[in-house]
C-alpha cells in the first residue's frame, strides 16, 4: 500500500448532556446491516445512533432510548453491553450495570433487557420495556461484557461482570423463558478464582476449534495475567504474570492479519481456481502444524502502551514498546484494526490528553525480549516499568522471578502533561483534514530504532479526552468504520472513498487474473 496517504475523515458528530465513561457504550450488530452504537451519559440517559435511509439519502439518527426501571434522576450508568445473538436463537440483549442515590445511600443494579415477541428482536423501543432482570449488586460494577462459554450443554453466551469485591461475577441464561441467574464463574472460568484486585479489563479468545482458551486480566493494583486454560478439563496450563505501577486501562488479544470473510458470491470461484494450491496447502500443514499467532496489547494509565508478541509460545518475554504513547497524560482506551486496507492490523489508543494515535508494527524484524529491550527514549529513561515477570504451570512455583528495590508508586492524580497550553491543541474541524499523511517506514534498521518498537502511523486530536475507540459498520456500507468516543460525544469516523475504491479495483483486478497466486506474491514483492 506504499504511495497511499490514508485520510479518516469526520463524517457525524453526536454530543451528550453529560460526560460517559470508558465502560458506557456498546455495539448492537445485526446479520441485515442495521448496525447501531450504544452511548450512556453519566446521568442515566442512553442514546441510540445509527444509520437510515431517507428518501434514498443515508442520514445519521440519534435518538434517546427510555430503559424501564432506570430513573433519570440521581441514577449513573456505569457500564452497558449488548449480545445480538445466544444460545436461544438471533435476539438483542441489552444489559445495564447502574448506580441509584437514595437518602444519601448509593445502591447499585443490573438489569437485563430483552424482547418477549417474535419478530420484535431489534426493536430499540420494545427492547428497552422488557426488563428480563433486576438485581442489586453489593460491589461497584466495572467492565460488563459477554463471552462464548463451553458447559455441558455446549456452547453458551453469557455475560461477565467485573466488581469492585475483586471477583468477575457470570449471569447466565438458564432457560428459553430468558430468566437469568448468577453463577459461581470460578466453575467454568478457573483463572478468575486468584484475583490480585479490581479487574479493570478482561479479553477472552477461544482456540483450537474451543478446546482451549486465552484469558488476560488486568487489575486496578497494576498486575496484568494471561493465562491458558485447557477448556474441556477445566485446568490452567500456563500463566504468565507482569506487574505494572499504574493500573491497567486496556487489555486485547490480536493477530497480525486481519481477517475477512470471503464473499459468498466468490466462494466458488476462488475455490475452482485455488483448488490444487488448496490441496498442497493442506498437506504441507499437516507435516508442519502452526502454532495461533495471537499478540496481547496491554495499556497502563501512565506508562508506555506495550504489545507482547506470540503470548502462546513466548509469554511475556517477547515485547514491543509503542513510542511517545505515554506522552498525552493517561492512556485510557485501545483497538486493533486494518485501518490502511494493507491486511495487516494496526494500533489505536486514546489518551485523557484529548489524542488517537495510531501504530503499525512491523514483524518483518527479529524481535528482542523484554530484558533487552532499550528504554533510551524521553518517556521511558531511568525507570523499569515492572516488578516481575513469571511463566508457570500452576503446580509450580514461579520461575526466574526479577526482585527490584521497593519504590514509592506514582500518584494517578499527578498525569504528565506535554502540552503547555491550549493554544497548542487544534480543536476538532470537520472541514479541515485533520489526519496526517502515512509516514514512511524506514527501509533500514540503523535509521529509526522504533521500527522494532512499532512506528507512529497518524495522530489527531480531539477537543476532550478520548475514552473509547470501536469498529463497527455502521453505515452498512460493508466497510467498518471508527467510532471515537469522548467525554461530551461520538464521533464516526470514515476512510477517504476514493483509495478504498482504488484498493477494491485492485483486489478485483487480481481475482479476474488468470494466475491469481502468481499476482499475489508480485505484489508482495
Amino acid at each position: 500500500m506504499e504511495g497511499r496517504s490514508w485520510r479518516w475523515t469526520d463524517a457525524h458528530f453526536c454530543t451528550l448532556p453529560s460526560q460517559t465513561n470508558v465502560y458506557g457504550h456498546a455495539k448492537i450488530l445485526d446479520s441485515d446491516g442495521a448496525n447501531k452504537f450504544l452511548i450512556a451519559s453519566l446521568v442515566g440517559k442512553i442514546f441510540s445512533v445509527e444509520y437510515q435511509r431517507i428518501f434514498d439519502k443515508l442520514t445519521p439518527f440519534t435518538r434517546e432510548i427510555q430503559f424501564t426501571y432506570i430513573p433519570g434522576d440521581d441514577t449513573e450508568i456505569n457500564a452497558v453491553d449488548a449480545l445480538s445473538h445466544c444460545s436461544h436463537g438471533k435476539r438483542l440483549i441489552i444489559a445495564i450495570a447502574f448506580t441509584k442515590t437514595e437518602d444519601n445511600e448509593s445502591k447499585q443494579f443490573l438489569n437485563l433487557y430483552t424482547p418477549s415477541q417474535y419478530g420484535e428482536e431489534f426493536n430499540m423501543e420494545n427492547v428497552a420495556e422488557e426488563c428480563r432482570l433486576s438485581l442489586e449488586l453489593y460491589f461497584v460494577p466495572y467492565q460488563l461484557t459477554h463471552t462464548e462459554m463451553v458447559s455441558n450443554n455446549g456452547r453458551e453466551t453469557v455475560f461477565l461482570l467485573s466488581g469492585s469485591d475483586g471477583k468477575i461475577h457470570l449471569f447466565r441464561e438458564c432457560n428459553s423463558e430468558h430468566i437469568f441467574i448468577e453463577e459461581d464463574s470460578g466453575v467454568f472460568f478457573p483463572e478468575f478464582i486468584a484475583s490480585a484486585s479490581c479487574v479493570h479489563w478482561l479479553d477472552i479468545v477461544y482456540i483450537d476449534n474451543y478446546t482451549r482458551r486465552l484469558t488476560a486480566m488486568g487489575h486496578q493494583c497494576g498486575l496484568l495475567i494471561a493465562s491458558i486454560v485447557d477448556v474441556q478439563k477445566l485446568e490452567i496450563l500456563r500463566t504468565f504474570t507482569v506487574d505494572y505501577d499504574s493500573p491497567i486501562t486496556y487489555v486485547h488479544f490480536f493477530t497480525s492479519h486481519n481477517e475477512v470473510s470471503c464473499p459468498k458470491f466468490l466462494k466458488s470461484f476462488i475455490r475452482e481456481q485455488r483448488k490444487m494450491y488448496r490441496i498442497g496447502q493442506k498437506e504441507e500443514d499437516e507435516r508442519n502444524p502452526q502454532v495461533p499467532e495471537y499478540h496481547l496489547l496491554a495499556l497502563s494509565a501512565l506508562e508506555p502502551a506495550i504489545v507482547y508478541e506470540h503470548v502462546l509460545q513466548h509469554g511475556f518475554t517477547h515485547s514491543i514498546i509503542l513510542p511517545d504513547s505515554n506522552k498525552f497524560d493517561a492512556i485510557l482506551c485501545g483497538s486493533v484494526t486494518d485501518i490502511d486496507f494493507d491486511g495487516e492490523n494496526e494500533i489505536l489508543i486514546g489518551t485523557y490528553g484529548q489524542e488517537l494515535i495510531a501504530y503499525k508494527l512491523n514483524h518483518s524484524k527479529t524481535q528482542r525480549s523484554r530484558d533487552e529491550v532499550n528504554l533510551s527514549t524521553d518517556s521511558c529513561e531511568s525507570k523499569k516499568i515492572w516488578h516481575y515477570s513469571s511463566d508457570k504451570k500452576t503446580t509450580d512455583p514461579p520461575s526466574n522471578p526479577i526482585f527490584l528495590p521497593p519504590r514509592r508508586v506514582r500518584s494517578q492524580e499527578s498525569f504528565p502533561v506535554s502540552l503547555e497550553s491550549d493554544n497548542d491543541r487544534s480543536f476538532m474541524d470537520t472541514k479541515k483534514e485533520l489526519c496526517a499523511s502515512l509516514k514512511e517506514l524506514p527501509k533500514n534498521r540503523s535509521d529509526m530504532q522504533a521500527v522494532e518498537e512499532g512506528c507512529l502511523l497518524w495522530q489527531r486530536s480531539f477537543a476532550y479526552p478520548v475514552i473509547g475507540i470501536n469498529k463497527l459498520d455502521i453505515m452498512g456500507d460493508g466497510m467498518e468504520d471508527l467510532i471515537v468516543v469522548t467525554l461530551k460525544g461520538v464521533h464516526v469516523l470514515q476512510p477517504d472513498l476514493h483509495e478504498v475504491a482504488k484498493v477494491c479495483l485492485d483486489r478485483l483486478q487480481m481475482l479476474t487474473d488468470e494466475n491469481p497466486d502468481k499476482k499475489e506474491k508480485d505484489s508482495c514483492k
